[in-house]
């Protein structure tokens, strides 16, 4: 009895720490996600930077 009580409460704080780290791979996931999404919006602007910093020389 008192093997399965410290099992299973070493069980449940395992379970919390996992929690936690899936917690935080998902906010990273999200954050990732979020820098990939600004990443690409620049890369398709960079053309139109390049154009405009060329037209800002020449005058």
């Amino acid at each position: 009895m008192i093997r399965i009580f410290l099992f299973d409460s070493g069980a449940g704080f395992i379970y919390r720490n996992t929690s936690v780290y899936d917690q935080q791979d998902t906010q990273f996931r999200l954050t990732v996600a979020e820098h990939e999404a600004r990443y690409r919006k620049l890369e398709r602007e960079l053309p139109e930077f390049i154009t405009q910093n060329d037209r800002i020389q020449d005058i």
